[in-house]
């Protein structure tokens, strides 16, 4: 009986502490130029690869700029953690993000944290934690 017990315990102590525990991102956009188009979030989890490399991406969400609600846009069910998030408007909705000869974008792009920098921002810079259910960001176009 004693081992019955302790193990129904281990059982529900396992169960406690591997309990998924994710939350919701409402990310309001700041300096959108236009409607059209969509706008693409790229949610990172490690530093590798961040703020363009769409293959080390933890997540990837597009959303029509025409569905947003004063530009709020929101992300579900992502696990507790560290992340960064890279975003660009691709206003010509061609899937991708151009630039000019140089790589410099030619369409507006923004990170989490909003760091300032005219360089591509670093994953240390963006970087923001998810402990709770909901978590409101802000990030400015440029």
């Amino acid at each position: 009986m004693i081992i019955k017990n302790i193990a129904l315990a281990l059982v529900m102590l396992l169960n406690l502490t591997t309990e998924d525990k994710s939350g919701n991102i409402t990310i309001k956009i700041k300096n959108l130029s236009s409607s059209k188009g969509y706008l693409q979030l790229s949610v990172y989890n490690k530093k590798d690869g961040f703020p363009n490399k769409e293959k080390s991406t933890f997540k990837t969400f597009y959303f029509d700029i025409k569905e947003s609600h004063n530009g709020l846009f929101n992300i579900k069910n992502i696990p507790y953690g560290a992340y960064a998030i890279s975003t660009y408007h691709d206003e010509n909705s061609n899937g991708k993000l151009d630039t000019n000869f140089f790589g410099i974008p030619k369409e507006k792009t923004g990170a989490s944290n909003n760091p300032d920098s005219d360089y591509m921002p670093s994953f240390s810079d963006a970087i923001f934690q998810l402990s709770t259910g909901k978590k409101m960001l802000e990030i400015r176009l440029k």
